[in-house]
C-alpha cells in the first residue's frame, strides 16, 4: 500500500510492508516412496505491501535442517524438486525490488517413506547340492505396510522351502506402490562326488563285470547292487550312482556292449564283407539270422551309426577310419573289427 506524506513541502512515497496473506503453516501436500520424484508444488499466493514489484525464489528445508534456496528452476508459482529420501519442506520467498523487504508463503511439505529393505534374512543352504533342502526367510521394513513378495520361482511369501541351490531374485512392494528388488544366494553346505566313467560305451569281453571308475563310500547300481562292480547280463544301459560321507551323490550312465567270445563267433560262421569298405557293409550268418541291431562305434566308444533288423550298413557318409561293429543278436552281442576307406 502507497502512502504519501508532506513534510516541508517535500512530497514523499512511503510503501507498506511486504506481506502474505496466507498464514505461514505447513500442509503436507503428498506422501511418497522412499528416492522417489514428488508431484511438482504449487503455490499461487501473491505477497502484498511494498511497491508490488517482487522477485520469487523457491526454497527448501527438511526437519534436520536450514532453509535454503533451491535446486534448479525456482521462480515460478510451481516447482519440481528432485527425487527426495525424507520429509521436506518447500516455502515461496518474495522480495521487494524498491525496499527489499522479504516475506515467505505458508509452507508446503512432502513427506517420503522410510526406504523399504530387508531387516533380517535367513538363508538355509542345501545340505548336498543335488537336493533341494535349502530355504530362504526374511522380514521388510519401511515403506507403507501390507507387503507383497514375488520370488524369481513363482513364490510369493516371506519364507520360501523345498530350494534348490542358486540365485533368488526377490521383488516386495508395499500397499502405497513402493517397492524394492534383491537376490540371495543359496549354497551347499558339502560337496558332490566327483564320478564319470571314461567312455559312453564299454566293450565287455570275456568278464561280464563293470566297475566304479573310483572309490567311493557307497555305491548304487541300477542292477540294485551295492558294490563297487555289477554283473552284466545283456547289452544295456546301466547306471551307478556314488555316495561320499556327507553323503551327497554323483550318478552317471554306461551303455555296456556284451560280447561273445571268439569260439562262439566261429560257431555262427560270420561273415562281414567287404572290409575294407567304402559303402556297404554287408553282415552273413550261416543259419541266415537277421542282426537285431548293428552298431558301429569308433575307437573311443561312441556310436556313430546304428541301424535295427538289418544285415547291411550304408557307412558311405562315415569318415575313414578303424571301427567297432557290434552284431546284436538274440540273447548275444559280438564285435568285429572293420576298416572305411
Amino acid at each position: 500500500m502507497l502512502k504519501r506524506s508532506n513534510i516541508g513541502g517535500l512530497i514523499l512515497a512511503v510503501f507498506g510492508l511486504l506481506w502474505f496473506a496466507v498464514a505461514v503453516q505447513a500442509q503436507v501436500v503428498d506422501t511418497i516412496c522412499f528416492n522417489s520424484t514428488p508431484p511438482a508444488v504449487l503455490n499461487n499466493s501473491l505477497p502484498e505491501g511494498s511497491n508490488g514489484v517482487y522477485t520469487y525464489e523457491w526454497q527448501d528445508s527438511t526437519a534436520s535442517g536450514s532453509w535454503q534456496m533451491a535446486q534448479g528452476a525456482n521462480t515460478d508459482t510451481s516447482y519440481q524438486s528432485g527425487a527426495l529420501t525424507e520429509d521436506t519442506y518447500f516455502r515461496r520467498k518474495s522480495v521487494s525490488l524498491v525496499c527489499g523487504e522479504e516475506a515467505y508463503s505458508n509452507e508446503v511439505m512432502i513427506m517420503v517413506y522410510d526406504e523399504l529393505d530387508t531387516n533380517q534374512v535367513d538363508i538355509e543352504n542345501t545340505t548336498c547340492p543335488e537336493r533341494n533342502d535349502g530355504s530362504l526367510s526374511l522380514s521388510v521394513i519401511g515403506g507403507a505396510g501390507n507387503y507383497a513378495y514375488a520370488w524369481s520361482n513363482g513364490d510369493s511369501s516371506s519364507n520360501i522351502t523345498d530350494l534348490a541351490g542358486g540365485v533368488y531374485d526377490l521383488t516386495v512392494t508395499d500397499q502405497a506402490g513402493c517397492s524394492f528388488t534383491s537376490s540371495f544366494e543359496v549354497q551347499s553346505d558339502n560337496e558332490s562326488p566327483m564320478m564319470s566313467f571314461a567312455e559312453d560305451t564299454l566293450f565287455v569281453w570275456s568278464s561280464p563285470v563293470i566297475g566304479s571308475p573310483g572309490s567311493y563310500d557307497q555305491y548304487l547300481w541300477s542292477t540294485s547292487s551295492t558294490d563297487s562292480t555289477t554283473a552284466i547280463e545283456a547289452s544295456g544301459s546301466y547306471t551307478l550312482t556314488v555316495f561320499n560321507e556327507a553323503g551327497c551323490s554323483t550318478s552317471d550312465t554306461v551303455f555296456a556292449v556284451l560280447i561273445l567270445g571268439q569260439k562262439n563267433l566261429e560257431s555262427l560262421s560270420l561273415k562281414i564283407f567287404p572290409n575294407p569298405t567304402r559303402d556297404l557293409l554287408h553282415v552273413q550268418l550261416s543259419n541266415n539270422e537277421m542282426p537285431q541291431m548293428l552298431s558301429l562305434y569308433d575307437l573311443a566308444g561312441n556310436k556313430v551309426l546304428e541301424v535295427e533288423n538289418a544285415d547291411e550298413l550304408n557307412v558311405t557318409s562315415i569318415a575313414a577310419g578303424v571301427y567297432n561293429l557290434s552284431i546284436q543278436l538274440q540273447g548275444s552281442t559280438f564285435l568285429k573289427r572293420v576298416i572305411i576307406q
